[in-house]
Protein backbone atom coordinates (compact mmCIF):
# COMPACT_ATOMS: atom_id res chain seq x y z
CA UNK A 1 0.00 0.00 0.00
CA UNK A 2 1.36 3.40 -0.93
CA UNK A 3 1.94 5.87 1.89
CA UNK A 4 -0.22 8.97 1.70
CA UNK A 5 -0.27 12.34 3.34
CA UNK A 6 -2.83 15.14 3.37
CA UNK A 7 -3.06 18.64 4.77
CA UNK A 8 -6.15 20.72 5.49
CA UNK A 9 -5.76 24.40 6.34
CA UNK A 10 -8.38 26.45 8.15
CA UNK A 11 -7.62 30.17 8.31
CA UNK A 12 -9.51 31.26 11.40
CA UNK A 13 -9.79 35.02 11.68
CA UNK A 14 -8.97 35.73 8.04
CA UNK A 15 -12.41 35.06 6.64
CA UNK A 16 -13.85 38.40 7.76
CA UNK A 17 -12.76 41.98 8.20
CA UNK A 18 -11.79 42.68 4.60
CA UNK A 19 -8.60 40.60 4.51
CA UNK A 20 -10.06 38.26 1.91
CA UNK A 21 -10.92 41.02 -0.54
CA UNK A 22 -8.99 42.57 -3.43
CA UNK A 23 -5.27 43.26 -3.21
CA UNK A 24 -5.17 42.60 0.51
CA UNK A 25 -6.28 39.04 -0.08
CA UNK A 26 -3.26 38.45 -2.30
CA UNK A 27 -0.91 39.66 0.41
CA UNK A 28 -2.49 37.43 3.02
CA UNK A 29 -2.62 34.42 0.74
CA UNK A 30 1.07 34.91 -0.11
CA UNK A 31 2.33 34.22 3.39
CA UNK A 32 -0.35 31.62 3.96
CA UNK A 33 0.98 29.69 0.97
CA UNK A 34 4.44 29.66 2.57
CA UNK A 35 2.90 28.57 5.86
CA UNK A 36 1.03 25.81 4.05
CA UNK A 37 4.27 24.66 2.42
CA UNK A 38 5.91 24.48 5.85
CA UNK A 39 3.20 22.22 7.25
CA UNK A 40 3.03 20.14 4.08
CA UNK A 41 6.71 19.35 4.59
CA UNK A 42 6.09 18.46 8.24
CA UNK A 43 3.27 16.18 7.17
CA UNK A 44 5.50 14.52 4.58
CA UNK A 45 8.22 14.00 7.17
CA UNK A 46 5.87 12.18 9.54
CA UNK A 47 4.99 9.68 6.81
CA UNK A 48 8.27 9.22 4.94
CA UNK A 49 10.82 10.04 7.63
CA UNK A 50 12.60 12.26 5.08
CA UNK A 51 11.92 14.93 2.46
CA UNK A 52 11.76 14.45 -1.29
CA UNK A 53 15.08 15.44 -2.98
CA UNK A 54 13.50 18.52 -4.60
CA UNK A 55 12.08 19.92 -1.35
CA UNK A 56 15.16 20.93 0.73
CA UNK A 57 16.21 23.70 -1.70
CA UNK A 58 12.82 25.37 -1.39
CA UNK A 59 12.81 24.82 2.36
CA UNK A 60 16.25 26.36 2.76
CA UNK A 61 15.30 29.37 0.65
CA UNK A 62 12.30 30.09 2.86
CA UNK A 63 14.12 29.08 6.08
CA UNK A 64 11.64 26.29 6.68
CA UNK A 65 14.08 23.54 7.65
CA UNK A 66 13.32 22.29 11.16
CA UNK A 67 16.06 19.92 12.30
CA UNK A 68 14.16 19.08 15.47
CA UNK A 69 11.14 17.68 13.66
CA UNK A 70 13.38 16.01 11.06
CA UNK A 71 15.20 14.04 13.76
CA UNK A 72 11.94 13.24 15.56
CA UNK A 73 10.37 11.97 12.32
CA UNK A 74 13.41 9.79 11.63
CA UNK A 75 13.15 8.28 15.11
CA UNK A 76 9.44 7.66 14.57
CA UNK A 77 10.20 5.85 11.30
CA UNK A 78 12.85 3.75 13.07
CA UNK A 79 10.43 2.96 15.89
CA UNK A 80 7.79 1.83 13.40
CA UNK A 81 10.28 -0.52 11.75
CA UNK A 82 11.40 -2.02 15.06
CA UNK A 83 7.77 -2.54 16.12
CA UNK A 84 6.79 -3.91 12.69
CA UNK A 85 4.28 -1.10 12.32
CA UNK A 86 3.55 0.50 8.95
CA UNK A 87 2.50 4.14 8.83
CA UNK A 88 -0.13 4.18 6.10
CA UNK A 89 -1.27 7.76 6.30
CA UNK A 90 -0.71 11.05 8.08
CA UNK A 91 -3.52 13.59 7.91
CA UNK A 92 -2.67 17.06 9.23
CA UNK A 93 -5.29 19.67 9.98
CA UNK A 94 -4.11 23.13 10.98
CA UNK A 95 -5.93 26.14 12.40
CA UNK A 96 -4.33 29.54 11.82
CA UNK A 97 -5.18 32.18 14.41
CA UNK A 98 -3.82 35.69 13.78
CA UNK A 99 -2.27 37.52 16.71
CA UNK A 100 -0.89 40.71 15.17
CA UNK A 101 0.37 42.27 11.94
CA UNK A 102 1.57 45.66 10.81
CA UNK A 103 -1.61 46.52 8.93
CA UNK A 104 -3.56 45.40 5.90
CA UNK A 105 -1.17 44.26 3.21
CA UNK A 106 1.67 44.36 5.75
CA UNK A 107 4.96 42.56 5.45
CA UNK A 108 4.96 40.91 8.87
CA UNK A 109 2.41 38.57 10.41
CA UNK A 110 2.50 36.95 13.84
CA UNK A 111 0.26 33.89 14.10
CA UNK A 112 -0.54 31.01 16.35
CA UNK A 113 -1.07 27.67 14.63
CA UNK A 114 -2.78 24.59 16.05
CA UNK A 115 -1.59 21.48 14.20
CA UNK A 116 -3.49 18.21 14.61
CA UNK A 117 -1.77 15.16 13.14
CA UNK A 118 -3.63 11.88 12.77
CA UNK A 119 -1.58 8.80 11.90
CA UNK A 120 -3.11 5.56 10.63
CA UNK A 121 -1.02 2.42 11.22
CA UNK A 122 -1.18 -1.17 10.15
CA UNK A 123 -0.04 -3.51 12.90
CA UNK A 124 -0.40 -7.29 12.93
CA UNK A 125 -3.30 -7.09 10.50
CA UNK A 126 -5.08 -4.44 12.57
CA UNK A 127 -5.44 -0.70 12.02
CA UNK A 128 -4.61 1.81 14.74
CA UNK A 129 -4.94 5.56 15.03
CA UNK A 130 -2.68 7.97 16.88
CA UNK A 131 -3.43 11.68 17.21
CA UNK A 132 -1.39 14.59 18.49
CA UNK A 133 -1.97 18.33 18.75
CA UNK A 134 1.08 20.59 18.48
CA UNK A 135 0.99 24.36 18.95
CA UNK A 136 3.21 26.80 17.07
CA UNK A 137 4.02 30.48 17.53
CA UNK A 138 5.29 31.90 14.23
CA UNK A 139 6.30 35.21 12.68
CA UNK A 140 6.29 35.48 8.88
CA UNK A 141 8.10 38.32 7.11
CA UNK A 142 8.17 39.28 3.45
CA UNK A 143 11.66 39.56 1.94
CA UNK A 144 13.11 39.78 -1.55
CA UNK A 145 13.23 35.97 -1.58
CA UNK A 146 9.57 35.68 -0.59
CA UNK A 147 7.77 35.07 2.68
CA UNK A 148 10.16 33.65 5.28
CA UNK A 149 9.69 32.23 8.74
CA UNK A 150 11.64 34.66 10.93
CA UNK A 151 10.57 33.23 14.30
CA UNK A 152 9.28 29.84 15.36
CA UNK A 153 8.40 28.35 18.75
CA UNK A 154 6.98 24.84 18.60
CA UNK A 155 5.50 23.34 21.74
CA UNK A 156 6.84 20.10 23.14
CA UNK A 157 7.02 18.38 26.50
CA UNK A 158 9.85 20.65 27.68
CA UNK A 159 8.82 23.91 26.01
CA UNK A 160 5.03 24.32 26.11
CA UNK A 161 3.24 27.40 24.86
CA UNK A 162 0.75 29.39 26.90
CA UNK A 163 -2.54 27.52 27.50
CA UNK A 164 -5.50 27.70 25.18
CA UNK A 165 -8.99 28.45 26.57
CA UNK A 166 -10.93 25.62 28.19
CA UNK A 167 -13.31 23.89 25.82
CA UNK A 168 -16.05 21.36 26.32
CA UNK A 169 -19.24 20.19 24.67
CA UNK A 170 -22.56 19.18 26.29
CA UNK A 171 -22.35 15.56 25.16
CA UNK A 172 -18.87 15.16 26.63
CA UNK A 173 -20.02 16.83 29.84
CA UNK A 174 -22.92 14.40 30.25
CA UNK A 175 -20.71 11.36 29.74
CA UNK A 176 -18.12 12.69 32.19
CA UNK A 177 -20.82 13.24 34.81
CA UNK A 178 -21.11 9.46 35.26
CA UNK A 179 -17.42 9.26 36.11
CA UNK A 180 -17.50 12.35 38.30
CA UNK A 181 -20.47 11.06 40.30
CA UNK A 182 -18.37 8.21 41.63
CA UNK A 183 -15.49 10.33 42.92
CA UNK A 184 -16.99 13.80 43.43
CA UNK A 185 -15.30 15.63 46.29
CA UNK A 186 -13.76 12.41 47.59
CA UNK A 187 -11.21 13.49 50.17
CA UNK A 188 -8.97 11.69 52.63
CA UNK A 189 -10.79 8.56 53.72
CA UNK A 190 -10.49 6.15 56.61
CA UNK A 191 -11.86 3.29 54.54
CA UNK A 192 -10.46 1.17 51.76
CA UNK A 193 -11.36 2.38 48.26
CA UNK A 194 -11.08 0.79 44.84
CA UNK A 195 -9.26 2.39 41.93
CA UNK A 196 -11.60 1.95 38.97
CA UNK A 197 -9.44 1.70 35.85
CA UNK A 198 -12.46 1.93 33.55
CA UNK A 199 -13.48 5.33 34.92
CA UNK A 200 -9.89 6.54 34.74
CA UNK A 201 -9.63 5.32 31.14
CA UNK A 202 -12.90 6.99 30.16
CA UNK A 203 -11.73 10.31 31.55
CA UNK A 204 -8.38 10.01 29.73
CA UNK A 205 -10.16 9.23 26.45
CA UNK A 206 -12.68 12.07 26.82
CA UNK A 207 -10.34 14.86 27.87
CA UNK A 208 -7.02 14.13 26.16
CA UNK A 209 -7.49 17.15 23.87
CA UNK A 210 -9.64 19.35 26.11
CA UNK A 211 -9.32 21.05 29.46
CA UNK A 212 -12.16 20.23 31.82
CA UNK A 213 -13.85 23.48 32.92
CA UNK A 214 -13.69 22.54 36.60
CA UNK A 215 -9.90 22.48 36.53
CA UNK A 216 -7.28 25.06 35.65
CA UNK A 217 -5.50 24.56 32.33
CA UNK A 218 -1.80 25.10 32.93
CA UNK A 219 1.07 25.98 30.63
CA UNK A 220 2.62 22.63 31.55
CA UNK A 221 -0.54 20.59 32.04
CA UNK A 222 0.62 16.97 31.82
CA UNK A 223 0.57 16.06 35.53
CA UNK A 224 -2.55 18.12 36.22
CA UNK A 225 -4.34 15.99 33.59
CA UNK A 226 -3.02 12.70 35.01
CA UNK A 227 -4.10 13.70 38.53
CA UNK A 228 -7.59 14.31 37.16
CA UNK A 229 -7.57 10.83 35.58
CA UNK A 230 -6.52 9.22 38.88
CA UNK A 231 -9.16 11.18 40.79
CA UNK A 232 -11.84 10.24 38.25
CA UNK A 233 -10.86 6.61 38.85
CA UNK A 234 -11.61 7.01 42.56
CA UNK A 235 -8.19 7.74 44.05
CA UNK A 236 -9.02 9.89 47.11
CA UNK A 237 -7.46 13.28 47.66
CA UNK A 238 -5.28 13.76 50.71
CA UNK A 239 -5.93 17.36 51.72
CA UNK A 240 -3.32 19.33 53.66
CA UNK A 241 -2.80 22.99 54.51
CA UNK A 242 0.65 22.87 52.88
CA UNK A 243 1.10 22.63 49.12
CA UNK A 244 4.13 20.42 49.78
CA UNK A 245 2.02 17.78 51.52
CA UNK A 246 -0.72 15.43 50.34
CA UNK A 247 -2.42 15.34 46.95
CA UNK A 248 -5.31 17.75 46.49
CA UNK A 249 -7.07 20.40 44.41
CA UNK A 250 -9.42 23.19 45.62
CA UNK A 251 -12.13 24.38 43.23
CA UNK A 252 -13.30 27.39 45.25
CA UNK A 253 -10.10 29.39 44.62
CA UNK A 254 -9.04 31.48 41.60
CA UNK A 255 -6.42 29.99 39.28
CA UNK A 256 -3.93 32.67 40.30
CA UNK A 257 -4.04 31.33 43.87
CA UNK A 258 -2.58 27.99 42.68
CA UNK A 259 -4.85 26.18 45.13
CA UNK A 260 -3.47 22.71 44.59
CA UNK A 261 -0.65 20.59 45.95
CA UNK A 262 2.68 20.33 44.17
CA UNK A 263 1.97 16.63 43.74
CA UNK A 264 -1.18 17.46 41.74
CA UNK A 265 0.72 19.31 39.00
CA UNK A 266 4.40 18.28 39.21
CA UNK A 267 5.77 14.98 37.90
CA UNK A 268 8.47 14.54 40.54
CA UNK A 269 6.09 15.27 43.40
CA UNK A 270 3.32 13.01 42.06
CA UNK A 271 5.80 10.15 41.65
CA UNK A 272 6.92 10.50 45.27
CA UNK A 273 3.33 10.73 46.50
CA UNK A 274 2.11 7.66 44.62
CA UNK A 275 5.02 5.58 45.91
CA UNK A 276 3.79 6.32 49.44
CA UNK A 277 0.47 4.57 48.75
CA UNK A 278 0.59 1.02 50.05
CA UNK A 279 0.54 -1.38 47.12
CA UNK A 280 1.93 1.00 44.49
CA UNK A 281 4.83 -0.68 42.71
CA UNK A 282 7.56 0.66 40.48
CA UNK A 283 8.26 -2.07 37.93
CA UNK A 284 11.15 -2.53 35.52
CA UNK A 285 9.25 -3.39 32.35
CA UNK A 286 6.54 -1.33 30.64
CA UNK A 287 4.89 -4.61 29.65
CA UNK A 288 4.00 -5.19 33.32
CA UNK A 289 1.66 -2.18 33.35
CA UNK A 290 -2.12 -2.22 33.05
CA UNK A 291 -4.65 0.28 31.76
CA UNK A 292 -4.82 3.17 34.22
CA UNK A 293 -1.19 2.82 35.33
CA UNK A 294 1.18 5.78 35.11
CA UNK A 295 4.50 6.44 33.33
CA UNK A 296 6.95 9.21 34.31
CA UNK A 297 9.65 10.65 32.02
CA UNK A 298 13.13 11.90 32.91
CA UNK A 299 14.23 13.42 29.60
CA UNK A 300 17.91 13.99 30.38
CA UNK A 301 18.63 11.12 32.78
CA UNK A 302 19.34 13.36 35.79
CA UNK A 303 16.79 11.71 38.06
CA UNK A 304 14.32 14.61 37.77
CA UNK A 305 11.02 13.68 36.13
CA UNK A 306 9.46 16.19 33.73
CA UNK A 307 6.45 14.49 32.12
CA UNK A 308 3.59 12.13 33.04
CA UNK A 309 1.27 9.93 30.95
CA UNK A 310 -1.47 7.35 31.54
CA UNK A 311 -1.73 3.91 29.92
CA UNK A 312 -4.88 3.55 27.79
CA UNK A 313 -4.08 0.62 25.47
CA UNK A 314 -1.35 -1.74 24.25
CA UNK A 315 0.14 -2.49 20.84
CA UNK A 316 0.59 -5.95 19.34
CA UNK A 317 3.93 -6.38 21.15
CA UNK A 318 2.43 -5.54 24.54
CA UNK A 319 3.95 -2.04 24.72
CA UNK A 320 1.75 0.59 26.40
CA UNK A 321 0.01 3.30 24.41
CA UNK A 322 -0.64 6.46 26.38
CA UNK A 323 -2.75 9.61 26.50
CA UNK A 324 -1.35 12.90 27.76
CA UNK A 325 -1.46 16.68 27.78
CA UNK A 326 1.36 19.02 26.75
CA UNK A 327 1.44 18.05 23.97
CA UNK A 328 -2.06 16.61 23.72
CA UNK A 329 -1.54 12.97 22.68
CA UNK A 330 -3.94 10.11 21.95
CA UNK A 331 -2.74 6.47 21.88
CA UNK A 332 0.91 7.47 21.52
CA UNK A 333 3.65 4.87 21.97
CA UNK A 334 4.98 5.30 25.48
CA UNK A 335 8.65 5.73 24.51
CA UNK A 336 8.04 9.18 22.92
CA UNK A 337 10.87 8.70 20.44
CA UNK A 338 9.21 11.24 18.15
CA UNK A 339 9.30 13.98 20.79
CA UNK A 340 11.87 16.74 20.48
CA UNK A 341 12.29 16.42 24.26
CA UNK A 342 13.52 12.83 23.95
CA UNK A 343 17.24 12.12 24.21
CA UNK A 344 19.39 8.98 24.43
CA UNK A 345 19.59 9.67 28.18
CA UNK A 346 15.79 9.55 28.65
CA UNK A 347 14.68 7.29 31.49
CA UNK A 348 11.20 6.08 32.49
CA UNK A 349 9.49 5.20 35.77
CA UNK A 350 6.67 2.65 35.43
CA UNK A 351 4.13 2.69 38.27
CA UNK A 352 1.45 0.10 38.94
CA UNK A 353 -1.44 1.74 40.77
CA UNK A 354 -3.10 -0.67 43.24
CA UNK A 355 -6.69 -1.60 42.49
CA UNK A 356 -7.42 -1.65 46.23
CA UNK A 357 -6.17 1.49 47.99
CA UNK A 358 -5.89 1.25 51.80
CA UNK A 359 -6.87 4.11 54.14
CA UNK A 360 -4.58 7.13 53.84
Amino acid sequence: MKFSHRLNVRKLGYLNGGLTMGKERGAVEGWLQSLKLYFEMRNLLWVEGSLYPSVPAVAEKLRLVDQGVLQAAQRKAYEGTSREVRILRAHSHIWVLPEEDDGIGGKRHSVRVMEQIRWVYEEAGQYRVEVRIIEHQQVWEQTAAGWQLSFQHTSDELNPLHPHPASNTPDVESVYAKSEKKSRMRQTTATTVHYDRVYSLRYAELWWNHSHPRFAYLRDDCTNFISQCLWAGGLPMQVHHSRARGWWYQWDQPVAAEAWSYSWTTSDALLRYLLQIHGTKQVVSAKDLRIGDIIFYDWDGTGHYHHTTIVVDFDALGDPLVNAHTDASYHRHYRYLDSRAWSPQTRYAFLQIPTVVPPL
